[in-house]
């Protein structure tokens, strides 16, 4: 059964408040991946720790009991999963969740519960990443040179957009001329297709896929619709991250025309 702390009996509520103490942290992980959930403490000698993630019913995920019961009672979908890598005896409880998996997303709680009766308290909201696969490019020449771009990519987390830039003066093309689709796979990750429809350019056009989460680049590739152009040019984008941007000729290997 997960741990709640409902009451301190015996205690004021002032005198509560002085006993318990806590900690907020923001934490990122790869889908597939792993993620350490810092909680530790000094002082007084810790009699239990609890792990558990939040919900309205509360799952517990690891214990520490140093009187040998209630550590037995953990949900078994965090088996071998949820593993304390801190040195136990020094004070320090920090979890290492394995195998990220998106239902992981979400806040987390760690109690720790001292000999002396002091509360300190860990909490973290873990979001999940997935990154997207490289880009594909489909072009298709139709009447009054018009060109049909189809952009499309798999396998991320969250939901992306899709922003075509023009690279004669780097500027995003109108939403109507777009057409985005976004589809959920059997692991609930994210597919995307989206179409672009203009007259033939000799300009270089990126497809930049655009995390909603953090507006980061999470991927791009480029083309020049009419095979005008370099081979292929490096472009560094992105304050926090860099993106490579390729563009490529018509028979290049990302590029598909019809």
């Amino acid at each position: 059964m997960p741990f709640k702390v409902e009451k301190l009996t015996g205690f004021s509520r002032m005198q509560k408040s002085k006993l318990e103490k806590s900690s907020e942290f923001g934490v990122t992980a790869r889908y597939g991946g792993e993620s350490v959930l810092p909680c530790s403490t000094r002082g007084s000698s810790v009699r239990n720790v609890y792990w558990q993630k939040e919900s309205d019913r509360p799952v517990l995920m690891k214990a520490y009991c140093t009187d040998g019961r209630g550590c037995d009672e953990h949900d078994s979908s965090y088996a071998g999963r949820a593993l304390f890598i801190g040195n136990l005896t020094q004070g320090n409880f920090s979890l290492k969740l394995r195998d990220i998996r998106l239902d992981d997303e979400g806040s987390y709680h760690c109690v720790l519960i001292m000999r002396n009766r002091e509360i300190s308290h860990c909490h973290h909201n873990l979001k999940v990443i997935a990154q997207y696969r490289t880009p594909q490019i489909n072009v298709t020449r139709g009447v009054d040179n018009v060109v049909t771009l189809t952009c499309s990519t798999s396998g991320g987390y969250p939901e992306a957009g899709v922003q075509w830039v023009n690279g004669t003066d780097n500027s995003s093309f109108p939403e109507n001329l777009v057409v985005t689709e976004h589809v959920r796979d059997e692991h609930q990750l994210y597919s995307l297709t989206s179409v672009l429809r203009v007259n033939g350019s000799n300009d270089c056009i990126t497809c930049q896929i655009v995390t909603n989460r953090t507006e980061d680049i999470n991927n791009s590739v480029s083309v020049y619709p009419n095979g005008v152009g370099p081979s292929s040019i490096r472009v560094d984008s992105g304050a926090s991250k860099s993106s490579v941007l390729w563009c490529v000729l018509v028979a290049g290997a990302s590029l598909a025309l019809k």
